[in-house]
């Protein structure tokens, strides 16, 4: 089961979701409306980006999108967890390796948006999940699902059509 393997990097949280949805209906449901949402906000995240960059340098963006969201994140964990979020002693060499990770990606990210069109990186971003899971199969040694292939050719032929259209 490849959540088992996360369970040593994400800890709790993990074990929490998998409990609280569970196989009944109604956290199915809950399940699903949440990727939705979630598909959503990441899907309108470019374009909202792009429009946030016609006010915002390309690197105060994402260090005032994570000064807004961090405090947010820690009243919902306590608030859903009844408890501090942070156990001591913290692990500071991996909280600073992924607080950076997490910060060059942002930054990378919303200064690709700057130099682009939102269209274009909307379509770099679908190969994301390919990346995902060549990354699990590499790191966890979890088996490929049987439709990466077409992913992957989806993915690459999306490019490829909107450089055509781009270019006619």
């Amino acid at each position: 089961d490849p959540a088992q393997h996360d369970d040593h990097l994400i800890g709790r949280p993990a074990m929490i979701v998998a409990s609280t949805i569970g196989t009944r209906p109604a956290g199915l449901l809950l399940a699903g409306s949440g990727l939705v949402l979630t598909a959503f906000v990441w899907g309108a995240a470019i374009p909202f980006t792009s429009t946030l960059l016609r006010s915002f340098d390309a690197t105060l963006l994402p260090a005032l999108r994570f000064l807004i969201a961090a405090p947010v994140l820690v009243l919902l964990t306590v608030g859903l967890e009844k408890r501090w979020p942070f156990a001591a002693p913290l692990p500071w060499f991996r909280v600073l390796l992924l607080g950076g990770s997490m910060a060059a990606f942002a930054t990378c990210y919303t200064i690709g948006i700057s130099r682009s069109d939102p269209v274009t990186a909307a379509i770099l971003f679908t190969g994301g999940p390919i990346i995902a899971a060549l990354m699990a199969k590499v790191m966890y040694r979890t088996p490929c699902e049987p439709g990466l292939g077409v992913a992957v050719l989806r993915a690459v032929g999306g490019r490829v059509f909107r450089r055509t259209c781009a270019s006619a």
